[in-house]
């Protein structure tokens, strides 16, 4: 009579055991895959982890490692090992593996979905070092820095609410709230949004803007589109930098302008850094004195081909074309979406000199020659490089 109860108790230890260890390997799983996904699309990542543990596995089993190397070679080059992802746990019961691995798959399905959610905001230190907090201040007239250390954000301010250029990323909305707040201001008198082009780290932050301000946004029709899709299809970027969609209400052509409390900010398309990037003109009277105001667009080219690129098969004369458009622009005081194109720390840090340090027209010319430059080398090098394919 006592060997039933034996064996009974046998097979409990075991099924307890097996749990555990199911528990373990999904836990294990859910870690690495979480890593990987930092690494590669969170989508090959999310696969992997399923596939790893639906399949059978230990004694009888077969490593998924094969599988993943012949459907995702792209991905060799993250440095995973294939030890690491071939590693199997011992299956002990069949219905204990299958009951906690449907459990664990629904569980941790989700937990890696809210793991992955900040790669829509800040996925690289590097951006991250771009959105630290900053300081709001006055730049000339009634134009106002909101934005973060590197990621540029402006308030134009009217006698009837406030014009918002730039979004940042998802990260930096909170940022600019409370740096609109802290110049007197409230975001919910900001009545409209504008951007330079539809890039995570400088519209991710638009729909919570618009959420909470109410504000119209504008945009040019390519833009508008990317803005609509929350980043997907980018003729460089693909799927891999998104951001929430966000629909504009007011689509713009080059030489529209958008007006509010008496002033007026002319759209400029200036294409290249993207299909739809726009530079906005406005002036402002400063001391008495009328200024021109010049929110340029990026005209940097990182890692595109910038020619004989199917995406965009214009690319690199666009950019030409768009320096030679910015050139026509009279300019006095030159902002741009990134800090660092137009020397910000410098500027700032000496604020409450005289001349104001962001009047500077010939710190615009110098962008613009440096932008010309660095296009023409790149289509050179292009060229050379095709040339010798043939």
């Amino acid at each position: 009579m006592q060997q039933p109860r034996a064996a009974a108790l046998c097979v409990r230890v075991k099924t307890a055991r097996g749990a555990r260890e199911t528990l373990r390997a999904v836990h294990a799983r859910f870690i690495f895959v979480a890593v990987v996904g930092r690494c590669i699309r969170f989508s090959v990542a999310l696969r992997m982890f399923v596939t790893s543990l639906v399949r059978r596995s230990g004694v009888g089993g077969s490593s998924n490692y094969g599988r993943w190397r012949s459907r995702f070679p792209r991905e060799q080059s993250s440095g995973c090992r294939p030890s690491i992802l071939s590693h199997r746990s011992p299956m002990t019961t069949h219905r204990v593996s299958r009951f906690f691995t449907k459990l664990g798959c629904a569980a941790v399905c989700a937990l890696l979905m809210t793991f992955a959610a900040p790669a829509r905001g800040q996925p690289t230190e590097a951006f991250r070092a771009m959105n630290r907090p900053a300081k709001p201040f006055k730049i000339v007239s009634n134009i106002y820095y909101v934005g973060a250390s590197d990621i540029a954000s402006y308030l134009i301010v009217t006698p009837k609410g406030a014009i918002l250029l730039e979004g940042g990323f998802v990260e930096t909305a909170p940022q600019i709230v409370n740096n609109v707040r802290e110049l007197g201001f409230a975001v919910e008198n900001v009545k409209i949004l504008l951007t330079s082009h539809a890039h995570i780290d400088h519209v991710g932050g638009l729909a919570e803007l618009k959420r909470l301000s109410g504000a119209t946004l504008v945009a040019t029709a390519p833009e508008a589109e990317m803005l609509k899709r929350g980043g997907k299809g980018d003729f460089q970027y693909g799927d891999n930098l998104l951001f929430p969609a966000v629909d504009v209400d007011r689509v713009v052509g080059d030489g529209d302008t958008v007006e509010l409390g008496g002033v007026v900010l002319t759209a400029h398309l200036t294409p290249g850094h993207t299909k739809g990037s726009t530079t906005w003109t406005m002036s402002v009277v400063d001391g008495g004195v009328t200024r021109q105001v010049v929110f340029m667009a990026s005209l940097s080219t990182p890692g595109y081909d910038v020619v004989n690129n199917p995406a965009y098969p214009n690319l690199g004369k666009d950019i030409l074309r768009s320096v030679e458009t910015l050139r026509t622009l009279p300019c006095d005081v030159y902002l741009a979406p990134h800090g660092y194109a137009f020397a910000l720390d410098a500027k700032r840090a000496k604020l409450g000199t005289e001349p104001n340090p962001f009047i500077d027209p010939n710190g615009y010319r110098a962008a613009l020659d440096d932008a010309e430059k660095d296009i023409r080398r790149k289509l050179v090098a292009a060229e050379k490089k095709a040339a010798e394919k043939k």
